[in-house]
């Protein structure tokens, strides 16, 4: 697969550089989780590869946190409205 290529090829990318810090919720989630919490969190307008692309380090909590973080990629404005309106929370 593409994904393995990739890994061996590039730099980890500095989070701290993002916009969003979304490898900060993905890490306090990941501690949230090892402490027997239950939730789902879904990730809109990005895919878990290329979450992975930007930090390869998080392979391992991304795989553990397994179905409790899902990832849809880019969507339609008005659906991620929709889904915002039906979640308890929402981070922006």
């Amino acid at each position: 697969m593409q994904d393995n290529l990739l890994e061996k090829n590039q730099k980890e990318i500095d989070p701290t550089n993002f916009k969003d810090r979304i490898d900060k919720m993905v890490m306090l989630l990941h501690a949230a989780k090892k402490k027997n919490c239950k939730f789902i969190f879904n990730v809109y307008g990005l895919t878990k590869e290329e979450y992975l692309y930007a930090i390869p380090s998080h392979r391992k909590i991304i795989d553990e946190l397994g179905e409790s973080i899902c990832f849809y990629g880019p969507i339609p404005n008005e659906e991620v409205v929709n889904k915002i309106s039906k979640s308890d929370f929402t981070f922006f």
